[in-house]
């Protein structure tokens, strides 16, 4: 069982992006790993939005409990930040439902799992849409959608990500699935969001709404190292 994606999109005020992500990888980010999360990425869009987007992994939603809200308290900038810096902010939890890429995460658990299949890329693609019909989703995926993606230069590993529970303070506005690809560089990753739109309706062309695209590019990482497993 893989750990489930804990997602963290906003636009960022653009004179405070360099304070953000300063505050992100010094006090926010090690605070959450403390707590139990497995990593934190950040990325930084280049194509559609929001501006900001740092993925996250999770061993369960339990993360989200008594500790969680102690940090989010006393941490004195995220209250800054959230009611005046950001705007477009949405939080969602997804589970990893398949993977295209990724070395066997057989022996993997969420609470323990295998650093093989840990979550890392230069650069990474998001398509997010709603549709209600799950088993034709994934067949579709599985049939001509990544067939396709991992044939493109610049592929790493895909993750086809649904909705699996809400944020207990901010509950997600958010499409219900997402096809979240990791890419060698920018360039990949930004040539992808161009079509990936149009290779869905393709594959689904009655059954998705909501629609939304983006890249982005990694700025840095922080990974728990007791968790993992080798």
């Amino acid at each position: 069982m893989l750990p489930l994606i804990y997602m963290s999109r906003m636009d960022v005020e653009p004179d405070y992006l360099d304070a953000f992500v300063g505050w992100c990888r010094t006090r926010h980010w090690p605070d959450l790993i403390s707590v139990g999360f497995h990593s934190a990425n950040g990325y930084l869009s280049t194509v559609g939005g929001q501006r900001s987007c740092n993925v996250y992994e999770i061993p369960g939603v339990e993360v989200f409990d008594t500790d969680y809200d102690q940090i989010r308290a006393v941490d004195q900038q995220l209250q800054i930040i959230v009611t005046q810096k950001i705007s477009n902010h949405s939080l969602t939890v997804y589970e990893q439902l398949m993977t295209w890429g990724l070395a066997s995460h057989d022996h993997a658990d969420a609470h323990r799992p295998s650093l093989a299949s840990s979550f890392s890329a230069p650069a990474v693609s998001f398509l997010r849409f709603d549709a209600d019909d799950d088993e034709r989703v994934v067949a579709a995926h599985e049939e001509s959608i990544l067939p396709e993606v991992v044939s493109r230069p610049g592929f790493v590993a895909a993750r086809l990500l649904c909705e699996s529970a809400k944020h207990p303070v901010y509950p997600s506005p958010e499409p219900r699935w997402s096809l979240m690809v990791q890419w060698a560089n920018r360039s990949a990753a930004e040539v992808h969001a161009g079509t990936a739109e149009a290779m869905l309706i393709t594959s689904l062309p009655d059954l998705t709404q909501r629609r939304r695209v983006n890249a982005a590019e990694h700025i840095c990482t922080l990974r728990n190292t007791t968790t993992w497993q080798p």
